[in-house]
Protein backbone atom coordinates (compact mmCIF):
# COMPACT_ATOMS: atom_id res chain seq x y z
CA UNK A 1 0.00 0.00 0.00
CA UNK A 2 1.11 3.36 -0.21
CA UNK A 3 2.78 4.91 2.35
CA UNK A 4 1.42 8.39 1.95
CA UNK A 5 -2.14 6.62 2.04
CA UNK A 6 -1.34 4.79 5.25
CA UNK A 7 -0.28 8.04 7.20
CA UNK A 8 -3.22 9.88 5.83
CA UNK A 9 -5.68 7.00 7.19
CA UNK A 10 -3.82 7.36 10.54
CA UNK A 11 -4.02 10.93 10.71
CA UNK A 12 -7.80 11.01 9.58
CA UNK A 13 -8.47 8.67 12.55
CA UNK A 14 -6.84 10.50 15.38
CA UNK A 15 -8.80 13.70 14.29
CA UNK A 16 -11.83 11.91 14.56
CA UNK A 17 -11.38 10.53 18.21
CA UNK A 18 -10.13 14.25 19.31
CA UNK A 19 -13.30 15.41 18.23
CA UNK A 20 -15.72 12.62 19.54
CA UNK A 21 -15.60 14.50 23.19
CA UNK A 22 -15.44 12.93 26.96
CA UNK A 23 -15.05 9.26 27.09
CA UNK A 24 -17.66 7.23 27.20
CA UNK A 25 -18.19 4.10 29.65
CA UNK A 26 -18.04 0.98 26.45
CA UNK A 27 -20.94 -1.25 26.39
CA UNK A 28 -20.93 -4.03 29.16
CA UNK A 29 -18.35 -1.87 31.24
CA UNK A 30 -20.34 0.46 33.74
CA UNK A 31 -18.78 2.47 35.46
CA UNK A 32 -18.86 1.97 39.65
CA UNK A 33 -21.40 4.98 41.27
CA UNK A 34 -19.33 7.46 42.31
CA UNK A 35 -17.88 7.73 46.09
CA UNK A 36 -19.67 10.65 46.71
CA UNK A 37 -22.59 13.39 45.86
CA UNK A 38 -22.47 16.65 44.16
CA UNK A 39 -23.35 17.98 47.95
CA UNK A 40 -20.45 16.11 49.22
CA UNK A 41 -22.12 13.40 51.41
CA UNK A 42 -21.14 9.99 50.90
CA UNK A 43 -23.20 7.60 48.64
CA UNK A 44 -24.21 4.43 49.94
CA UNK A 45 -21.93 1.43 49.52
CA UNK A 46 -23.29 -1.76 47.98
CA UNK A 47 -20.34 -3.71 49.74
CA UNK A 48 -20.92 -5.57 52.51
CA UNK A 49 -18.68 -4.07 55.35
CA UNK A 50 -18.20 -5.11 59.16
CA UNK A 51 -18.80 -3.26 62.01
CA UNK A 52 -16.44 -2.57 64.25
CA UNK A 53 -16.12 -3.85 67.88
CA UNK A 54 -16.54 -1.22 70.60
CA UNK A 55 -14.59 -4.20 73.12
CA UNK A 56 -11.95 -2.66 75.12
CA UNK A 57 -11.43 -6.58 76.25
CA UNK A 58 -10.77 -9.67 74.77
CA UNK A 59 -13.14 -10.92 77.48
CA UNK A 60 -16.33 -9.16 75.62
CA UNK A 61 -18.17 -10.94 72.43
CA UNK A 62 -20.67 -8.88 73.14
CA UNK A 63 -21.41 -4.69 71.32
CA UNK A 64 -20.50 -3.05 74.31
CA UNK A 65 -17.14 -2.35 76.44
CA UNK A 66 -15.94 -4.60 78.87
CA UNK A 67 -12.99 -3.40 81.07
CA UNK A 68 -11.15 -6.31 82.70
CA UNK A 69 -9.33 -5.75 85.84
CA UNK A 70 -7.15 -7.67 88.60
CA UNK A 71 -5.16 -7.86 91.72
CA UNK A 72 -5.36 -4.58 93.45
CA UNK A 73 -7.80 -2.79 91.33
CA UNK A 74 -10.25 -5.42 91.11
CA UNK A 75 -9.84 -5.30 95.04
CA UNK A 76 -10.96 -1.71 94.58
CA UNK A 77 -13.52 -2.51 92.74
CA UNK A 78 -15.45 -5.19 94.62
CA UNK A 79 -14.95 -2.50 97.74
CA UNK A 80 -16.79 -0.37 95.73
CA UNK A 81 -19.50 -2.38 94.72
CA UNK A 82 -19.94 -3.52 98.88
CA UNK A 83 -18.32 -7.12 97.91
CA UNK A 84 -15.65 -8.64 100.06
CA UNK A 85 -12.38 -7.93 98.51
CA UNK A 86 -11.20 -11.18 100.13
CA UNK A 87 -9.48 -13.54 97.59
CA UNK A 88 -10.74 -11.44 94.50
CA UNK A 89 -9.19 -12.93 91.27
CA UNK A 90 -10.46 -10.75 88.99
CA UNK A 91 -13.62 -7.79 88.04
CA UNK A 92 -15.65 -6.87 84.69
CA UNK A 93 -17.52 -3.67 83.95
CA UNK A 94 -19.82 -2.88 81.33
CA UNK A 95 -22.73 -0.83 81.00
CA UNK A 96 -25.60 -2.48 79.40
CA UNK A 97 -29.45 -2.05 79.29
CA UNK A 98 -29.41 -3.14 83.27
CA UNK A 99 -26.88 -0.28 84.13
CA UNK A 100 -23.28 -0.85 85.64
CA UNK A 101 -22.16 -3.69 85.90
CA UNK A 102 -19.93 -5.30 88.11
CA UNK A 103 -18.82 -8.99 88.37
CA UNK A 104 -16.23 -10.07 90.50
CA UNK A 105 -14.94 -13.58 90.95
CA UNK A 106 -12.72 -14.72 94.18
CA UNK A 107 -10.93 -17.68 95.25
CA UNK A 108 -10.38 -18.23 98.93
CA UNK A 109 -8.01 -20.82 100.34
CA UNK A 110 -4.97 -22.57 98.94
CA UNK A 111 -5.08 -25.72 97.03
CA UNK A 112 -3.35 -28.12 100.06
CA UNK A 113 -4.69 -30.60 102.20
CA UNK A 114 -6.89 -29.91 105.04
CA UNK A 115 -7.96 -26.47 103.43
CA UNK A 116 -11.53 -25.66 102.58
CA UNK A 117 -11.85 -23.92 99.41
CA UNK A 118 -14.16 -21.42 98.62
CA UNK A 119 -15.22 -19.69 95.26
CA UNK A 120 -17.91 -16.62 94.78
CA UNK A 121 -19.00 -15.54 91.82
CA UNK A 122 -21.05 -11.83 92.57
CA UNK A 123 -23.06 -9.81 89.50
CA UNK A 124 -24.42 -6.67 90.89
CA UNK A 125 -25.81 -3.48 89.09
CA UNK A 126 -26.25 0.01 89.53
CA UNK A 127 -29.03 2.37 88.55
CA UNK A 128 -27.96 5.72 89.77
CA UNK A 129 -27.40 5.68 93.58
CA UNK A 130 -28.94 1.94 93.91
CA UNK A 131 -27.35 -1.45 93.76
CA UNK A 132 -28.95 -4.47 93.42
CA UNK A 133 -27.27 -7.79 93.64
CA UNK A 134 -28.02 -9.92 90.26
CA UNK A 135 -26.88 -13.35 91.25
CA UNK A 136 -24.52 -14.73 93.28
CA UNK A 137 -22.42 -18.21 92.79
CA UNK A 138 -21.05 -20.16 95.52
CA UNK A 139 -18.94 -23.87 95.83
CA UNK A 140 -16.77 -24.89 97.73
CA UNK A 141 -14.53 -28.18 98.48
CA UNK A 142 -14.43 -28.70 102.11
CA UNK A 143 -13.39 -31.87 104.55
CA UNK A 144 -10.95 -32.78 101.90
CA UNK A 145 -7.83 -34.41 103.55
CA UNK A 146 -6.65 -35.73 99.87
CA UNK A 147 -5.55 -33.43 97.47
CA UNK A 148 -8.09 -30.57 96.26
CA UNK A 149 -8.17 -28.25 93.79
CA UNK A 150 -10.79 -25.45 93.48
CA UNK A 151 -9.94 -22.67 90.72
CA UNK A 152 -11.55 -20.65 87.68
CA UNK A 153 -10.49 -21.64 84.06
CA UNK A 154 -9.39 -17.88 82.61
CA UNK A 155 -9.98 -18.32 79.09
CA UNK A 156 -13.42 -19.35 79.26
CA UNK A 157 -14.11 -16.11 81.32
CA UNK A 158 -16.34 -12.97 79.17
CA UNK A 159 -19.24 -11.26 77.88
CA UNK A 160 -21.61 -12.03 75.68
CA UNK A 161 -24.57 -11.01 74.47
CA UNK A 162 -25.84 -13.82 71.82
CA UNK A 163 -29.58 -13.33 71.89
CA UNK A 164 -29.17 -9.53 70.97
CA UNK A 165 -31.43 -8.44 73.54
CA UNK A 166 -28.51 -5.45 75.18
CA UNK A 167 -28.26 -7.49 78.57
CA UNK A 168 -24.86 -8.91 78.78
CA UNK A 169 -24.16 -12.73 79.52
CA UNK A 170 -21.33 -13.25 82.17
CA UNK A 171 -19.51 -16.48 81.31
CA UNK A 172 -16.99 -18.41 83.22
CA UNK A 173 -16.53 -21.95 84.60
CA UNK A 174 -14.07 -23.67 87.10
CA UNK A 175 -12.60 -26.74 88.08
CA UNK A 176 -13.05 -28.61 91.52
CA UNK A 177 -11.86 -31.82 92.57
CA UNK A 178 -10.68 -33.66 96.05
CA UNK A 179 -8.59 -37.34 95.11
CA UNK A 180 -5.94 -38.80 96.04
CA UNK A 181 -5.13 -40.34 92.78
CA UNK A 182 -5.24 -38.93 89.39
CA UNK A 183 -8.98 -38.56 88.65
CA UNK A 184 -10.03 -35.73 86.27
CA UNK A 185 -11.92 -32.96 88.04
CA UNK A 186 -15.47 -31.48 87.79
CA UNK A 187 -15.91 -29.06 85.48
CA UNK A 188 -18.54 -26.56 85.41
CA UNK A 189 -19.27 -24.15 82.90
CA UNK A 190 -22.06 -21.35 83.75
CA UNK A 191 -23.69 -18.60 82.03
CA UNK A 192 -25.52 -15.61 84.30
CA UNK A 193 -28.07 -13.51 82.69
CA UNK A 194 -30.35 -10.45 84.82
CA UNK A 195 -30.13 -12.92 87.60
CA UNK A 196 -30.93 -16.49 86.22
CA UNK A 197 -28.26 -19.10 86.17
CA UNK A 198 -27.36 -21.87 83.32
CA UNK A 199 -24.82 -24.47 83.75
CA UNK A 200 -23.40 -27.20 82.41
CA UNK A 201 -21.86 -30.02 84.73
CA UNK A 202 -19.48 -32.34 83.96
CA UNK A 203 -15.78 -33.67 84.44
CA UNK A 204 -12.57 -32.60 82.67
CA UNK A 205 -10.18 -34.73 80.56
CA UNK A 206 -6.74 -35.57 81.26
CA UNK A 207 -3.69 -37.94 80.54
CA UNK A 208 -4.76 -40.75 82.54
CA UNK A 209 -8.63 -40.25 82.20
CA UNK A 210 -9.22 -39.25 78.89
CA UNK A 211 -12.78 -39.82 78.56
CA UNK A 212 -14.68 -37.19 80.15
CA UNK A 213 -18.39 -36.71 80.70
CA UNK A 214 -20.60 -35.67 78.53
CA UNK A 215 -21.93 -31.87 80.21
CA UNK A 216 -25.67 -31.94 81.81
CA UNK A 217 -27.51 -28.95 81.13
CA UNK A 218 -29.58 -26.84 83.57
CA UNK A 219 -32.02 -25.90 83.09
CA UNK A 220 -32.81 -27.68 80.06
CA UNK A 221 -31.52 -26.18 76.72
CA UNK A 222 -34.66 -24.74 75.19
CA UNK A 223 -34.89 -22.18 77.92
CA UNK A 224 -31.44 -21.08 77.73
CA UNK A 225 -30.44 -17.14 75.83
CA UNK A 226 -30.83 -17.95 71.97
CA UNK A 227 -27.30 -19.27 70.63
CA UNK A 228 -25.82 -19.25 74.06
CA UNK A 229 -26.43 -23.42 74.41
CA UNK A 230 -24.59 -23.75 71.20
CA UNK A 231 -21.64 -21.56 72.35
CA UNK A 232 -21.28 -23.45 75.99
CA UNK A 233 -21.08 -26.29 74.39
CA UNK A 234 -18.76 -25.42 72.53
CA UNK A 235 -16.35 -24.24 75.05
CA UNK A 236 -17.32 -26.92 77.30
CA UNK A 237 -15.39 -28.87 74.81
CA UNK A 238 -12.59 -26.14 74.55
CA UNK A 239 -11.96 -26.04 78.29
CA UNK A 240 -12.33 -29.61 78.90
CA UNK A 241 -8.69 -30.80 79.29
CA UNK A 242 -6.55 -30.56 81.92
CA UNK A 243 -3.30 -30.54 81.05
Amino acid sequence: MNPRLIAATGFLVLLLIGCAGPDQPSVGSALPPSSSSASGGASPSTSPSVSPSTSSSPASAAPFSVLRTDGVTAQDLAEGADIDPNGVVTALTWTDQLGANTVVLRDVGEDQADVDLFLYVDHVVQVGEEVTVLRRVTDDVTDCQLDETLGFVDQALQIRDDDGDGIGEVVFAYRLNCAGDPSASTLKVLLLENGTKYILRGSSTNQVDTRGEAPVPEPAPVTWPTGSYDFALALYAEVQPEF
